[in-house]
């Protein structure tokens, strides 16, 4: 059982105890007296957490969520993460922590908007192949998530289904990419984008992130044929975000890569077929 789960079990013990109606905000002191009770083998500093959380009144507001439908459940769980995290300047992750925890307890379903697993890429030279044209790239450090985004991400955020292979969500557009990554930095107060051709490049080639070898993968870039980029820009290039918008031509739109046969392609913004998913960037 990890750390994680041992919390959990510690709140779920204290709800059977003494029903749910405890997180109820009157009920703050009798909570706290009971967490440091019940918890004083634990870590001091995620009690120290989880009665800040009390106090905010964030048990009451998650016992609420239990009559909501479970999509509205999951958005507010969300919305009580940045708010309890905005309120505390907590770091990210300690407020997920706790939040999550309590809302476990109470048999909420957290959902998956926060818990997008992210790769810290620290960045740095490499050769990129792609169209059979290299050239050598140097990149800032930025974040990818791990895997493409899924379905239950996407149906978490847009209450709607696409085709899909597995878990993994397939036939979106470009432009489905920008409404879902829109509603998806209204929801969290984060600042997702799609990744760069070049920073798919670099995470793939470093084997970073897990993608399918048959997939195409949009890019925030615009395309353009790599011979005239490197032509233009030269071989050796900082950060490269694509041509200007000016320059592509409407059949082309933005550039989507199928990374480990290092194949590229551009396509129009609402094009859609049934190989053809995303990644996410975040940028802080």
């Amino acid at each position: 059982m990890t750390e994680k789960e041992k919390r959990i079990d510690i709140l779920k013990q204290i709800i059977a105890k003494f029903k749910k109606p405890i997180f109820d905000k009157n009920e703050k002191a009798r909570l706290e007296s009971l967490l440091a009770d019940c918890m004083a083998a634990e870590d001091k500093n995620v009690l120290k957490l989880f009665r800040l959380a009390v106090k905010d009144g964030i048990t009451h507001e998650l016992l609420q969520c239990d009559t909501l439908e479970k999509l509205v459940q999951k958005i507010k769980i969300n919305s009580l993460r940045v708010k309890f995290r905005e309120d505390n300047s907590l770091e990210e992750s300690k407020a997920n922590y706790v939040i999550d925890c309590f809302a476990s307890a109470l048999g909420l379903e957290p959902g998956l908007i926060n818990n997008i697993e992210m790769v810290s890429v620290s960045g740095g030279r490499f050769r990129q192949w792609s169209d059979k044209f290299p050239r050598d790239v140097t990149l800032s450090a930025f974040s990818i998530s791990k895997t493409p985004v899924s379905v239950g991400l996407w149906d978490e955020i847009m209450k709607g289904k696409n085709a899909i292979d597995g878990n993994s969500l397939v036939s979106i557009s470009w432009d489905d990419t920008q409404k879902f990554i829109i509603q998806l930095n209204r929801t969290t107060g984060e600042k997702y984008r799609l990744p760069t051709e070049a920073e798919l490049d670099f995470a793939i080639s470093n084997k970073l992130i897990t993608v399918s070898d048959d997939f195409w993968y949009w890019c925030a870039d615009w395309y353009e044929d790599r011979k005239k980029l490197i032509k233009e820009f030269g071989k050796n290039t900082d950060d490269p975000k694509g041509p200007p918008l000016e320059r592509v031509k409407v059949e082309e739109g933005y550039c989507k890569v199928q990374l480990a046969k290092g194949k590229r392609q551009g396509a129009p913004l609402s094009f859609k077929d049934i190989d053809t998913g995303f990644l996410l960037c975040l940028d802080k």
